[in-house]
């Protein structure tokens, strides 16, 4: 099952440093595709390095790179570290400056806060030790030798990238910006993610083990930019009951233009992203547990009743949410929507509580009794 999106109420630290180690013979792309990601302005000031084992080198595409800093003995706090891939890493590996930059990496890698290798950069990660254990990838050219430099290590294919703990890894060079996309979908906000993206002329992919797409990173393949807005006004207040009528309204379109242009854009209605929308936000709602204040509960009740069925089945998917096995909750709805208790985790769609009866709308109050 694709794990869950989730909505932080507390965002992770934010790097201040990013230490991007260059290798002799460095891909360009790979080095200024996470650069570009990553020093974006609307992420803040966190502050590049381009380190080497020597002040400069060449890349593999024949530029000649100067002035790069030398390797740090340590690591400042809120430093992420970022392995680029080069060309002919296996020679690499087997020589002086190849010993020496994982001798490097190994000792200082415990310091910094997350470490991204892309590409071919996972071979020295490999090499100094770091992958033992670990999920990782690399390009597809070069899986047969990262399996033999790490061997204990789990390397998996046909995916874009992989995490394991602060470690990360990335099959291209691509793959690479979709890694920093995730990642600043993570520590600023998809808000902050989908700006970058669409100021880069990017498009959102994710992978990481899981085929599927988040929810707010899905339907982003166009370059509408009054629909971007909508999507993120949408994505901003996940738990608003919205209406054609009101978002029409955000845009400045009538009703019948948005539904036209929302369809031909994103090749589905308005209704049933808000209805994707609306049941991810559910799924996180509940899996956060019945310890979750009131206020967060009640969000449920945007989903009203012509975008789930009575018994909860969402009519755009068919089915029922895949509501958590090990948990039951009450959720506390508005006069528009249902009341039940103890939703059951198995059975037939339709039944409610114990007793599988349908709840019945009351004359006061607009509450279901069962």
């Amino acid at each position: 099952m694709p794990a869950l999106p989730v909505w932080r109420t507390t965002p992770p630290p934010l790097p201040e440093h990013l230490w991007f180690l260059l290798p002799p013979g460095v891909h360009l792309l790979d080095l200024a595709g996470p650069a570009q990601v990553l020093t974006h302005p609307r992420l803040g000031s966190a502050r590049p390095h381009y380190i080497g084992s020597s002040s400069q080198l060449r890349a593999a595409q024949g530029l000649p790179l100067h002035q790069l800093e030398s390797l740090p003995q340590t690591l400042p706090p809120r430093s992420w570290l970022l392995v680029i891939g080069c060309h002919r890493s296996a020679e690499l590996l087997h020589s002086n400056t190849g010993r020496e930059l994982a001798h490097w990496l190994a000792r200082v890698q415990p310091q910094s806060d997350l470490t991204a290798c892309i590409c071919s950069g996972a071979l020295l990660a490999a090499r100094a030790g770091l992958l033992d254990g670990n999920a990782c990838t690399t390009h597809h050219q070069l899986l047969d030798e990262l399996r033999a430099l790490a061997p204990r290590a789990q390397v998996r294919e046909n995916c874009l990238f992989t995490c394991a703990g602060n470690l990360w890894t990335s099959a291209g060079i691509a793959s690479g910006m979709d890694l920093c996309l995730h990642l600043v979908a993570q520590h600023w906000g998809y808000e902050a993610a989908n700006t970058v993206a669409r100021d880069l002329v990017l498009y959102h992919r994710r992978s990481g083990g899981d085929p599927q797409l988040d929810i707010r990173l899905q339907h982003r393949n166009h370059v509408n930019q009054r629909l971007h807005r909508l999507q993120d006004r949408i994505l901003q207040k996940p738990g608003h009951p919205w209406t054609v009528a009101e978002l029409a309204g955000e845009v400045h379109l009538s009703q019948r233009h948005l539904s036209r242009l929302f369809r031909e854009q994103l090749g589905l209605s308005l209704k049933s992203y808000l209805q994707q929308v609306r049941l991810a936000h559910a799924e996180q709602l509940l899996r956060e547990g019945a310890g979750q204040s009131t206020r967060w509960r009640r969000q449920w009740a945007t989903s009203r009743r012509d975008s789930f069925g009575a018994c909860g089945t969402s009519i755009a998917a068919g089915r029922r949410p895949a509501w958590p096995a090990t948990e039951c909750h009450r959720v506390e709805l508005d006069a528009n929507c249902y009341t039940t208790s103890a939703w059951p985790t198995s059975g037939p769609c339709g039944k409610f509580g114990n007793k599988g009866a349908q709840p019945k709308r009351s004359d006061q109050g607009g509450k279901a009794q069962e």
